[in-house]
């Protein structure tokens, strides 16, 4: 029954897309790994062009996934696999149900499905359905291993601790809750190895990238994590309630930690060991990226700690089946209400949310991919038949970077080393923007004015505008298009007004 509700919504969002333009992601996001992994192929280089080393992400085995599809699938690699981590994810989960009844199960894995929200995860072309079920699976096999499983149990945690950290970095959190609870267990053997499993990723990433001239860290995760400020005490004290401001605002995370908690504590869950470890690692998780990593944008971020909030609370299923049982009963004791009325509560309070993460991704799964079509889509065009080869300055670097070669100046840094550096010692400003776009003889740039405005040289010429409607999906609605002196502004000029004729009619191009 879940799998069909989830090929109904598949279906769904299919017949909603627009049927007059090619297959296309909601998300640039996604060409950022279809250009990794296009190079990783072709010219056996780690980052988005031909010659430059630039990590832009951190999923790294995601990134090796989808060169291993290249020569076979192309773009459609991407959704293929999240397709069948979708189906593997939903039966695991409905398998951990089973044990509260068919009916608990049906309606927990649908659940499941609506809040990821599995069908825009698995349409966005990147790899949280896999890390999802990567977790979950770790997770499971990591309280069998807690309660004393067999030795192959053991390698079999250590395998799934590499592939979680390997699809992204994220898994460390989790990694580390399972090594800290095997460690206050007297397992250190077992702590250590799994330990080791987790960050064997990093280090060998570390290390390599700091071979290739690189920092430790992919450059996706200096530029977008919520790394600790560098001094003040106002900011340390701000950073360090970050969890609780995260978990105020997005109450799914809050939930989850309100029912795993109250799991927990009750008093049937003493005698269910494996529920109780499974509840304190989902805890920590939810607690350490509520601190230190992102949440929202499609909800990507944090749909692993949903998926494994679904699974730990599957542990508990027969133990509340057994209570709702009790109170259809006139002689209920009182005590035993608190529990499904806390339950309830919680439930209630997070509904509103719940309802509005399942239905906002759905409602803006189409016209995310209009926008990612009319805007980078385009972008990618345009550079591909009249750049292609030569120094562009970007900002939204997938799709350019996955349709043509081109040398390129990233404004934000995740595909150019150069500025991430520069970024992250505070030297990234106009000055820094001017002298590498004429060291690098940019031809022309594509940037969002709105964002970018103070790093752009006033020696530039901006030459025009596209403008789209509707916009869910881009950081803004309008891209602006600049040359470097007068003579690069009058053929770009030129160019924009005849690659103008072939973009569809509903962009609004205006010249300068």
């Amino acid at each position: 029954m879940p799998l069909l509700i989830a090929g109904l919504l598949f279906i769904d969002a299919f017949s909603r897309m627009p049927d007059n333009q090619p297959f296309t992601y909601p998300l640039d996001d996604a060409y950022i790994h279809l250009a990794m992994a296009r190079q990783l192929v072709e010219s056996g280089n780690w980052g988005v062009t031909p010659t430059e080393f630039a990590p832009a992400s951190s999923s790294l085995g995601w990134t090796v996934l989808l060169a291993l599809g290249h020569k076979l699938g192309g773009d459609r690699v991407p959704i293929v696999l999240n397709l069948l981590a979708a189906v593997a994810l939903l039966l695991v989960i409905y398998r951990r149900w089973l044990p509260s009844g068919v009916v608990a199960a049906v309606v927990a894995t649908s659940v499941t499905v609506a809040v990821l929200p599995l069908v825009p995860l698995t349409f966005l072309g990147m790899e949280h359905v896999l890390h999802a079920l990567a977790s979950v699976l770790f997770a499971i096999e990591a309280v069998s291993v807690v309660e004393g499983a067999a030795k192959k149990s053991r390698w079999t945690l250590g395998v799934l601790a590499f592939a979680v950290v390997a699809l992204r970095f994220e898994g460390l959190f989790l990694i580390g809750s399972v090594a800290a609870l095997l460690l206050v267990r007297h397992r250190r053997l077992d702590a250590a190895l799994t330990l080791s499993a987790g960050l064997a990723p990093v280090l060998l990433f570390g290390m390599f990238s700091l071979s290739q001239g690189g920092l430790f860290l992919p450059s996706s995760v200096l530029l977008k994590g919520n790394l600790p400020p560098s001094s003040g005490f106002s900011e340390w004290l701000l950073y360090s309630t970050m969890w609780i401001q995260v978990l105020w605002s997005d109450k799914e995370l809050g939930g989850i930690v309100l029912l795993c908690g109250l799991g927990w504590f009750s008093k049937g869950a003493r005698a269910n060991p494996r529920a109780r470890d499974l509840s304190l690692l989902i805890i920590v998780s939810v607690l350490a990226h509520a601190q230190f990593a992102r949440v929202g944008w499609f909800g990507r971020y944090e749909a692993y700690l949903l998926a494994l909030g679904s699974v730990g609370l599957a542990a508990y299923g027969p133990q509340l089946a057994a209570r709702w049982t009790d109170l259809r009963s006139p002689f209920t004791n009182a005590r035993r209400l608190v529990v499904p009325v806390a339950i309830v509560a919680i439930i209630a309070s997070c509904w509103g949310t719940l309802v509005q993460r399942a239905t906002r991704g759905l409602r803006k799964l189409p016209l995310a991919v209009v926008n990612v079509h009319q805007q980078q889509r385009q972008m990618a065009r345009f550079i591909a038949t009249q750049y292609a080869g030569r120094p562009v300055a970007l900002n939204d670097i997938g799709a350019v970077c996955y349709a043509s070669d081109i040398e390129l100046l990233d404004f934000w840094g995740l595909g150019d080393l150069e500025v991430t550096l520069l970024v992250r010692s505070g030297r990234w400003n106009v000055e820094a923007a001017e002298q590498l776009s004429r060291e690098r003889g940019v031809e022309v740039a594509i940037l969002y004015e709105q964002y970018f405005a103070e790093y752009i040289p006033r020696s530039w010429h901006r030459v025009g505008t596209w403008t789209i409607d509707n916009n869910v999906a881009c950081a803004s609605s309008t891209v602006s298009f600049y040359a470097i002196d007068r003579e690069r502004a009058s053929l770009l000029r030129a160019r924009l007004e005849n690659f103008h004729r072939t973009m569809p009619p509903s962009i609004r191009t205006e010249l300068d």
